[in-house]
């Protein structure tokens, strides 16, 4: 399972443009939008001193990156929590030989470590960005870290219903691997992007608005463009067959 999580989200390509999309979006639910120009200046240091990190080998962080980490801003992502070289090892402790030790061998290799840091980087360039905006504006490191954490993925962290879908943690008489066999491989995002899209419409109403309309005024604004009016569009949703009309498609 931890290789095929690999696969589809560390080693595809498309998986990092949609976790750097959803970066941009969780800026703007924390109050440090990306898009924002203000905010240019936190983001262009937070690139340095991650791309610095990374190319280190995650070792040697700045002074406040190493604040940052310590604050709890700054933390492991999915590749780290969610796809390490853990699954082999959990299985068949001591020697491990077969397909797990080929398992093993490729997620602990130099190469697959790079990419999925790699991955990690992407989010936590978004999450020091946030934490250098806030902390500017006057809140303490702590509560920067509380802020960011409430609309960042953290994946190290969850309910114990969570954590039993995930394959961390039993549930009464259930083992843990009956509840990741139930809660599949990507119950961790789905359950995490619930909780924060849930949270934001509580806590910030304006942005989560925002945010979601930008999804609809791109659509409207291609029509416009394209020449089909309010008419003409009304008039291609009642020939629509049955079975689509009320959805999204």
């Amino acid at each position: 399972i931890q290789a095929w999580k690999a696969a589809h989200v560390a080693d595809n390509f498309p998986s990092h443009i949609n976790h750097t999309m959803g970066d941009f979006l969780f800026t703007h639910y924390a109050g440090a939008s990306v898009f924002n120009p203000m905010n240019l200046k936190y983001y262009t240091q937070s690139s340095k001193e991650i791309g610095q990190f990374w190319a280190q080998g995650s070792s040697n962080p700045t002074p406040g990156l190493m604040q940052a980490m310590r604050d709890g801003a700054v933390r492991p992502g999915f590749a780290a929590a969610e796809a390490g070289a853990d699954y082999a090892k959990l299985m068949n402790p001591g020697d491990i030989h077969g397909l797990e030790g080929i398992v093993n061998y490729a997620l602990k290799s130099k190469v697959q470590s790079q990419i999925s840091s790699a991955y990690d980087m992407e989010r936590q360039w978004a999450r020091y960005g946030t934490y250098l905006k806030l902390t500017d504006q006057g809140m303490p490191g702590k509560m920067a870290a509380i802020e960011i954490n409430k609309y960042f993925p953290t994946y190290d962290t969850s309910s114990p219903v969570g954590n039993f879908l995930r394959g961390r943690g039993d549930m009464g008489p259930f083992r843990a691997g009956a509840g990741q066999m139930i809660g599949g491989p990507f119950t961790s995002f789905t359950m995490e992007a619930m909780r924060i899209n849930l949270l934001a419409a509580k806590e910030h109403p304006f942005r989560f608005a925002t945010a979601n309309m930008i999804p609809l005024s791109l659509n409207t604004l291609g029509m416009g463009m394209s020449g089909m009016t309010m008419s003409d569009y009304n008039d291609m949703l009642e020939r629509q067959p049955d079975y689509k009309k009320g959805t999204l498609q």
